[in-house]
């Protein structure tokens, strides 16, 4: 998707490959709104299941995001420069080569993330979330995400 605003509600993505997001790849300033979706057992170099890339204001709520798998970084999902917000989402079970197990994000990303369920996720560093170059996290006081077994760590911030 580039410069829209689409709904995604109820659908199945399943076994999908691509070079970046193997589920759903935005760019340029895309700004959907993705609901009730099964993201599963995709493959790409970076962002498995889900791409959010240059601008946009994506949001991802009561999704499920799982056994999704990248060479490089953002198993589940790799965000770049974009600001979205994650809310009532399973993200589990995804695997990265690198960083980022559940959720990657660099480059001036601003990515808010509520009440959550990241389990076994695994990454070099990053199991549940892998927050880089000058990408912010933004979580509620006190966190109400829900964390289990990932690996390495659940939240690493460089």
């Amino acid at each position: 998707f580039v410069e829209s605003s689409p709904l995604l509600e109820n659908n199945i993505l399943i076994g999908n490959e691509s070079e970046a997001g193997g589920g759903i790849s935005t760019n340029v300033d895309c700004s959907p709104e993705l609901r009730a979706n099964t993201i599963s057992d995709n493959r790409a170099s970076n962002g498995g299941g889900l791409a959010i890339s240059q601008g946009g204001s994506a949001e991802i709520v009561n999704n499920t995001i799982t056994d999704n798998y990248v060479e490089r970084n953002g198993a589940g999902i790799f965000i770049q420069q974009s600001d979205p917000v994650f809310e009532e989402n399973t993200i589990s079970s995804n695997e990265s080569r690198r960083d980022g197990g559940g959720i990657f994000a660099v480059f001036e990303a601003t990515v808010a993330v509520r009440n959550n369920v990241f389990e076994n996720n695994r990454a070099r560093k990053g199991g549940a979330m892998h927050f880089s170059e000058g990408a912010v996290l933004e979580l509620n006081d006190p966190d109400d995400n829900t964390y289990e077994g990932n690996s390495p760590e659940d939240i690493h911030e460089e």
